[in-house]
């Protein structure tokens, strides 16, 4: 069964950001070698996750394609953005000598983004969860639970106090609304499933990969 995953969510609510712009979100998940990182860190008990939503999961929508890793895509979408020399950011984390975090500092930096990790302590980063951050990616490494929209909906949720710095646009809480008031586990399940490819097309979060436990 899955356990956890591992995902980075940008300042997108702060409109002088470079997360701001969804080609940047892009860039970010092109520069990315999920299936590389889970074959170096897994030890067998992970697997790449292109959407928000683990597989057999759901919300998990079976057949729909994520970014693969590009990074010339990712160069590219970057100097569309306005970026062809890259950017300053940070990597915010409650997670001392993370592994996942040098190896996404190593393929951010080989398309021009100098990312600092930030290792900070509970308050600091509840403190920047609930008060908002600049320029930078929270990670997150939250466990997966069997109610995922239940899960989903606290955290991030128009109203929601975490996370405070992601955009939450009409479109994404008015889906979240559809799946919640749904009838039925069928409803539920094809709800959720569209918040799933709204969130992918939207690039809203940066899903790297998931842990099982067998």
């Amino acid at each position: 069964p899955w356990e956890n995953y591992q995902a980075l969510s940008g300042d997108t609510a702060n409109a002088d950001s470079p997360y701001a712009k969804l080609k940047v979100r892009e860039a970010v998940e092109y520069a990315i070698d999920r299936p590389a990182m889970v074959k170096a860190l897994g030890y067998g008990l992970m697997e790449a996750m292109d959407q928000f939503a683990p597989p057999g999961h759901y919300a998990y929508v079976t057949g729909l394609k994520g970014r693969e890793y590009n990074p010339a895509k990712a160069k590219q979408l970057l100097a569309e953005a306005g970026y062809p020399n890259g950017f300053q950011t940070k990597l915010i984390t409650r997670v001392v000598d993370s592994e996942l975090l040098v190896a996404v500092q190593s393929y951010f930096k080989a398309i021009g983004i100098d990312a600092a990790i930030d290792v900070a302590d509970a308050s600091r980063y509840n403190t920047a969860s609930t008060g908002g951050w600049k320029n930078g990616m929270m990670h997150r490494v939250p466990r997966i639970m069997p109610d995922w929209l239940s899960q989903y909906n606290t955290q991030f949720t128009a109203n929601a106090r975490e996370f405070v710095s992601v955009l939450k646009p009409p479109e994404h809480q008015s889906l979240i609304d559809k799946a919640l008031a749904a009838p039925d586990a069928v409803g539920i399940a094809s709800a959720a499933q569209a918040l799933s490819k709204y969130l992918q097309a939207e690039a809203m979060h940066l899903p790297i990969y998931g842990t099982t436990s067998t």
